[in-house]
């Protein structure tokens, strides 16, 4: 791996250390796996997504599926692309660092 999202998004000078590569956290939470509600996820995905955001979501949950199949169409027809991490900081001029913590591309 290139990078690595860490357990909860927690991070330490150890982890850090023996990682040796970027951490990729998040910027928009949907809370997904707390309120496991299609509805509540897609509203926080319309209202939190700003330009360059990482977004928390967990495959696990048929109500995250659900969510995802009706917001990536309207986030779409904002305008939206959906990338992957390293074409996200590539079209940002992002050169990720090791032990760097990022929550977002902006």
């Amino acid at each position: 791996p290139k990078v690595l999202r860490p357990p909860y998004g927690n991070v330490n000078d150890t982890v850090r250390e023996t990682l040796k590569m970027p951490l990729i956290n998040w910027s928009v939470d949907t809370l997904d796996w707390k309120s496991r509600d299609a509805k509540k996820v897609v509203k926080h995905m319309l209202e939190d997504v700003k330009d360059g955001d990482i977004v928390l979501l967990h495959e696990i949950y048929d109500s995250t599926a659900e969510a995802i199949e009706k917001a990536l169409p309207k986030l779409a027809k904002e305008g939206y692309q959906f990338v992957t991490i390293d074409e996200l900081f590539a079209s940002k001029g992002i050169q990720p660092e090791f032990g760097q913590v990022y929550y977002n591309a902006r």
